[in-house]
């Protein structure tokens, strides 16, 4: 499998296999502190990727996709962050960009890459034929365009990335500042949506006072509460007999509904809040985020979900 099938098949995982896997407990392994780098992406792709690849290909007498999903896929960590490479359409589509990426996409020259020792993208002081560039229609921190030879691909935001504890997490006022969200007004629109598409299947708020109350909710650090996966997993989780985790897994799955954030840029990026549980998740950030009253409200009013 190349990283190409990679990001196919990744569009194709259905909804609920996927959200399940990412409130699986997560495995130790001793090869995120060997690889460095590699060591973050593997806590984002061994948590959610390979729970669900190996549930996949386990029912079906398969075997041997782990080494591969690992090995092929195309990873930059990048000035405290790690980034993915994107090649599908319907990938590209579903945050925002066009379906291709072409060189005149590509602007300033930020950095030469080369390939590092575990198939990832690294930065280099040498001038080689990979070279990572801003995002030229709108240069943000969250999008930018990696030359590699003649191919253009684009590098999407995955999360934040602290070398010294694989497992930190950040709160979502930090995730704005990735989209270049400073207030209120470069966010467009809030809408639910499907997983894999993104494509709107309930409310779309483009109200300014409502875009504005949603900001305010979300950024208030004192009050919004974020939290790693382990506290999350303990709060909903502990206490419950090990036959019935799987049952309250399908229904943290069943509870699951998908918020758009669509930035004035045309960038989108999405959240998955559990409303019968009280929390808002954020793949960017690795957090949970507990929900308080304010905010159900601001969603059972705006969105009408309950």
């Amino acid at each position: 499998m190349n990283r190409k099938d990679l990001y196919q098949s990744m569009n194709q995982i259905d909804d609920d296999i996927l959200e399940r896997s990412e409130v699986r407990k997560k495995k130790k392994s001793s090869v995120w502190m060997k690889w460095g780098a590699m060591a973050a992406c593997l806590c984002l792709l061994v948590g959610v990727l390979v729970p669900l690849a190996n549930s996949l290909f386990n029912a079906k007498g398969g075997s041997g996709f782990q080494d591969d999903l690992l090995g092929d896929t195309a990873l930059l960590y990048f000035q405290g962050a790690l980034y993915e490479c994107c090649y599908t359409k319907e990938g590209l589509k579903r945050v925002g960009l066009p379906s291709e990426i072409t060189k005149d996409m590509a602007g300033e020259h930020v950095a030469y890459l080369k390939m590092g020792d575990v198939g990832g993208y690294q930065e280099t002081t040498e001038i080689t034929n990979m070279e990572l560039f801003q995002y030229a229609p709108a240069p943000t921190r969250a999008v930018y365009v990696l030359r590699d030879g003649e191919s253009y691909m684009a590098v999407l935001f995955c999360r934040t990335y602290f070398p010294d504890d694989i497992g930190a997490y950040t709160d979502l006022a930090e995730v704005y500042r990735f989209f270049d969200i400073s207030d209120a007004s470069d966010i467009v629109s809030i809408a639910q949506t499907d997983w894999n598409r993104g494509k709107v299947t309930g409310a779309e708020i483009t109200e300014p006072n409502a875009i504005e109350e949603f900001y305010a909710l979300t950024t208030d650090i004192t009050k919004f509460v974020s939290m790693g996966n382990n506290e999350f997993q303990s709060i909903v989780f502990d206490g419950i007999p090990e036959e019935e985790q799987q049952e309250d897994h399908n229904a943290l799955a069943d509870d699951l509904q998908v918020i758009r954030v669509e930035t004035k840029d045309g960038f989108k990026f999405y959240l998955s809040y559990y409303p019968n549980y009280g929390f808002l998740y954020s793949g960017h950030a690795m957090a949970y985020h507990q929900v308080t009253p304010e905010l159900k409200l601001w969603f059972e009013t705006n969105m009408d979900i309950k």
